[in-house]
């Protein structure tokens, strides 16, 4: 008895041995032989072998996990059944430009006690650089199919393709070249006839030249909407709009957004249903108006709906209405102004009238006090003429010398006077 712990634990040590040993060797072998194949200029069709243990049951089924990573954050995992995959390895990211494939093989049914096999990578990459070669482009839906401008940023000769934005292997997903190519100034364009339907409407174009190449998702939607704006009674505008030229069975929004003087801008939403019936129809809409004010209007369509895709046209062009006008403030300024220049006018008066108050209302003298001051004038007078006359200067006399003549003759001889 005292032997039976020893042996039982000799025992589990040599099962845990066994069983290591049993899933070493029923680990499954890894795919061989993984290789990739450029189909187009995005889709790469990734292909590999693998060969069966022989001790591997009949029954035990294998199927393979692969792990699809376009980009740093983008990664899907996929369990096709045979031993080749198709994928559109460029994705409308930016960040898009090669395909990492991670595969290896597993059973389907766990009672076949093989594990899955070690993992297998191989990375799809593009040599040619990704660039940025046009800007401003611009998808519009029309009866005839879908119009495509842009406006390119290279001198070099520029293709264009288009395909729809999904994953497969069917044919109408393979790239689709411009065939109407079209220049209007600075802009080019392509017109593509699409088939009328909503699964061709998302679509991704691709461009490539002899510098690089573009991929990326267009924002598709019909014309701007066109923008007619009156003004009625009562201080109101009328707003009038028409709905797109194609028929569909989408609800579509009409979004206006709008600045009234100097206020930030304000949107509203107007939801219509087209129908075979109303898709001429013009919608109208009003609002208040401030003739005071300067308005800019711009508006645009955009579906809305479980089953509709989502299409959303450019903002049209700003249309103005009305312009800022100062208010009339003329009667105010009166009202203020005024009182205050009389106000002053008085100020000044008083102070004038204070200051000269001896010139503007002098005091009136008492007539005798007239006469007396005559009276008194006059004797005053007559003393100073008086004073004057003493005062006035008398030369002193001069003294007179008598003067003697004496008479000289002819002979020089001094006569005496007689």
């Amino acid at each position: 008895m005292t032997g039976t712990p020893g042996l039982l634990a000799a025992f589990t040590f040599c099962a845990m041995l066994t069983v290591s040993r049993c899933d070493a060797e029923y680990q499954l072998p890894p795919p061989t032989n993984l290789s990739y194949v450029w189909l187009d200029n995005l889709a790469v069709n990734m292909s590999w072998s693998w060969e069966k243990p022989e001790s591997l049951p009949d029954d035990c089924k294998i199927k393979y996990e692969v792990r699809v990573q376009a980009t740093p954050h983008q990664e899907i995992t996929k369990r096709p059944e045979s031993r080749e995959r198709v994928e559109h390895c460029i994705t409308e990211d930016t960040d898009s430009d090669h395909c990492t494939f991670t595969v290896h093989a597993m059973v389907s049914e766990k009672s076949c006690n093989w594990s899955q096999s070690t993992d297998v990578t191989e990375t799809a990459r593009r040599e040619e650089p990704r660039v940025e070669l046009v800007k401003e482009f611009k998808c519009l839906l029309e009866l005839k199919g879908l119009n495509c401008s842009w406006i390119p940023l290279t001198s070099q000769n520029l293709q264009l393709s288009y395909r729809a934005c999904v994953s497969g292997t069917n044919k109408k997903d393979s790239l689709k070249a411009c065939g109407q190519p079209y220049s209007t100034g600075t802009r080019n364009g392509c017109y593509w006839h699409v088939a009328q339907g909503w699964e061709d409407a998302s679509i991704c174009i691709y461009i490539e030249s002899e510098i690089g190449w573009s991929f990326f998702k267009p924002t598709i939607g019909p014309a701007s909407p066109v923008l007619t704006i009156t003004e009625e009674e009562n201080n109101r505008l009328k707003l009038t709009w028409s709905s797109p030229e194609f028929k569909n069975l989408c609800i579509w929004i009409y979004e206006l957004c709008y600045k009234e003087c100097d206020e930030p801008e304000q949107c509203w939403e107007h939801t219509h249903e087209l129908s075979d019936q109303n898709d001429t129809l013009l919608h109208q809409s009003d609002m208040p108006h401030k003739r005071d004010c300067h308005y800019e209007f711009r508006s645009r369509l955009k579906t809305s709906g479980k089953d509709c895709p989502e299409l959303v046209s450019v903002w049209s062009e700003i249309v103005t209405y009305g312009t800022n006008k100062t208010p009339d403030r003329t009667l105010p300024l009166v009202a203020i102004i005024i009182p205050i220049i009389l106000f002053v006018c008085i100020l000044l008066a008083c102070y004038c009238f204070r200051k000269h108050s001896h010139i503007i209302c002098p005091n009136i003298p008492d007539p005798s006090a007239i006469f007396k001051e005559m009276w008194n004038g006059n004797k005053e007078h007559n003393k100073a003429e008086h004073k004057t006359l003493e005062n006035v200067y008398t030369p002193m006399p001069e003294a007179v010398e008598s003067c003697k003549v004496t008479l000289i003759n002819q002979s020089g001889a001094l006569q005496p006077n007689s």
